[in-house]
């Protein structure tokens, strides 16, 4: 009796085996989350409503896909107009009260989100938010953005619309009016 290959003409044997190595764990196969491979979640922050609740979103997720949290908050610059002698220039200087007070904020936030299945980064940029996050993203080599949906100022774009044009990887955004997250077996009737 003939042995039976697959349609790659691949002997059963070499198949089995193939099979054998490709088998997820079953924590991940839940929904298709076994096809994503996603090691680092950033997270960028204002300390709004809508980013805690991002937050709340990015949590569960990297404990299910064994990622690391990457939490992002962006100061604004200190603006110095100067003259060096070749006209006027406008120095973007950090503003090293704000980052420390960030730092401090978001490490008391990553403390909170510590689970022994998960661990949680803090950084501080200095900068505009949008270019900051897709910068960030790059650098840390992000596989998805989780960020709350910022208010909009004046005409101009969200934060998060041109993070979603710009970004690198997948962006998760979650609106502050949205749907709460409730552990299975907790449902309200």
């Amino acid at each position: 009796m003939k042995r039976r290959t697959t349609r790659l003409n691949v002997p059963a044997k070499q198949a089995r085996l193939s099979q054998s190595r490709s088998v997820k764990s079953p924590s991940n196969e839940v929904h298709g989350l076994s096809r994503l491979k996603v090691q680092h979640i950033l997270v960028p922050t204002d300390f709004s409503t809508a980013a805690r609740r991002a937050l709340q979103y990015a949590r569960p997720l990297a404990k299910r896909l064994r990622a690391e949290l990457v939490l992002l908050h962006v100061v604004p610059p200190l603006v110095c107009p100067a003259d060096y002698g070749y006209g006027p220039v406008l120095r973007r200087v950090p503003d090293e009260n704000e980052v420390r007070a960030a730092m401090k904020h978001l490490r008391s936030i990553a403390r909170r989100s510590r689970e022994p299945s998960c661990c949680a980064t803090s950084v501080v940029r200095s900068g505009a938010a949008p270019e900051e996050i897709i910068r960030a993203a790059r650098c840390l080599k992000a596989d998805l953005i989780v960020m709350g949906e910022s208010a909009v100022k004046g005409s101009g774009k969200s934060t998060a619309e041109i993070t979603i044009r710009e970004a690198p990887c997948p962006v998760l955004v979650v609106r502050e009016s949205g749907a709460k997250l409730v552990k299975p077996g907790k449902a309200r009737l």
